[in-house]
């Protein structure tokens, strides 16, 4: 088993996770689901211990911030601008 030689590389590559399915909270009235169980079909989920549950602060989730998105638009259209010219 490797090991890894300071807490930031522990952190982002050997600390646990906990992997599980999400399951469907039901169905429409289409397509009833009339016996057995919800089915979980979903992608499994894989999260990393250390982060959810104690630093979760440190490593904030991407949550839709109009003021920052306003702030960074110019460097966002100077960047479509280079790609649309450089790849025509």
């Amino acid at each position: 088993m490797p090991q890894a030689t300071n807490f930031d590389e522990w952190l982002r590559a050997y600390s646990p996770t906990w992997q599980y399915r999400r399951q469907r909270s039901g169905f429409n009235v289409i397509s009833r689901h009339i016996d057995g169980t919800n089915p979980s079909d979903f992608w499994t989920v894989s999260e990393n211990v250390a982060v959810v549950t104690w630093f979760g602060e440190v490593f904030p989730s991407i949550t839709y911030n109009p003021d920052f998105d306003r702030h960074i638009q110019p460097f966002r259209q100077t960047l479509l601008d280079t790609i649309q010219t450089t790849n025509p």
